[in-house]
């Protein structure tokens, strides 16, 4: 018969081994009970602040016992930049590193700016000249022509290709697609008075000239059909208050100016010509023009451009005064229609 819990090897019985007993409700209660052991938090914050003092601290700060200061390694400030040197030495211990760099580096350019700056009596240097073709004398093209040969900033040559005739020496039938009446408001007179004149600076001549071509007009009505109309604008009106500094002195607004696309595109033509093709030499003005800046090619078709070669090929149109033909190179070619 075998007990219960035993086991058998080789036919003999081996006792089994008891289970540990479990421990009492009370113990369990008391070991749950039992308070945790409470941590200093101050321990902790000295540990971390001790472990900064030592990351920052040079080599050598710290003697055999605690701080003195017959052991600490002072920092000596750096010399003064030397001007055979463009960079003065600095240590990377040194508080003084980024205000030397600094005063360094504003050293040495007053230094390049004082030797590369012009004396009084060298003449500046030449501008670059910009070789520039454009196709379409009508209003944008030739206002183009002005900025460009205007402009302060390079020296522009500047060839326009119409395939129309000119519209000063042309007859009605040839004005034909030109007869309509363009509205020019403020940003017209803007573009026009940004233009100046070759000597003097002054932007007003040219849209003098376009206006004396033109027909002023401040009263506007809208009219649809027979019993509607609407008053656009009625007289001159001032600027709306806070564009104004003053009511009593501020004067109206220009009037629109009403004028063909003709007269408009011969008024530009009479002033490029007289800025930058010769001109009367009885002019009063005497603004000096220079023909080798522009070049008018009438009744010649832009028909190709070789972009490989910057040319363009124009051919002439039957019954103009063009020759067509292959010109440039350009450096810069815009169409305006």
């Amino acid at each position: 018969m075998m007990m219960a819990g035993a086991a058998t090897v080789d036919g003999a019985a081996v006792p089994a081994r008891a289970p540990p007993a479990a421990p009492s409700v009370a113990a369990t209660s008391k070991a749950q009970l039992r308070p945790l052991p409470r941590r200093n938090p101050i321990l902790p914050a000295l540990l971390v602040a001790a472990a900064m003092v030592l990351a920052t601290t040079p080599p050598g700060a710290f003697g055999l016992g605690l701080l003195s200061s017959s052991s600490v390694v002072r920092r000596s400030p750096l010399p003064p930049p030397s001007s055979e040197s463009r960079f003065a030495p600095a240590s990377y211990s040194s508080p003084l590193r980024f205000s030397s760099l600094s005063s360094s580096l504003h050293a040495s350019s007053d230094e390049d700016d004082a030797s590369s700056s012009p004396s009084a009596s060298t003449p500046p240097p030449p501008r670059p000249l910009l070789e520039v073709g454009i196709v379409g004398a009508g209003p944008s093209g030739l206002l183009l022509a002005h900025r460009l040969l205007s402009s302060p900033s390079f020296s522009a040559s500047v060839t326009i290709f119409e395939s129309r005739p000119d519209p000063r020496n042309a007859d009605a039938a040839a004005l034909e697609g030109r007869a309509y009446a363009l509205g020019l408001n403020g940003r017209s007179r803007a573009a026009m008075r940004s233009v100046p004149n070759n000597n003097d600076g002054g932007g007003d001549r040219l849209w003098h000239e376009v206006k004396e071509r033109g027909y002023e007009s401040d009263k506007f009505v809208l009219r649809i059909g027979t019993k509607l109309k609407l008053k656009l604008r009625d007289g001159a009106p001032k600027l709306p208050r806070g564009f104004r500094d003053d009511d009593d002195d501020e004067p109206p607004i220009e009037p629109t100016v009403l004028i063909y696309q003709s007269d408009l595109c011969a008024a530009l033509l009479d002033d490029l010509e007289r800025k930058y093709a010769g001109g009367d030499d009885d002019d009063d003005d005497d603004d000096g023009g220079d023909g080798s800046k522009l070049t008018l090619r009438f009744g010649e078709k832009v028909n190709g451009v070789d972009v490989d070669s910057n040319y363009v090929r124009a051919a002439a149109v039957d019954g103009g005064d063009g020759d067509g033909g292959l010109f440039g190179p350009f450096d810069l070619l815009a169409g305006c229609g």
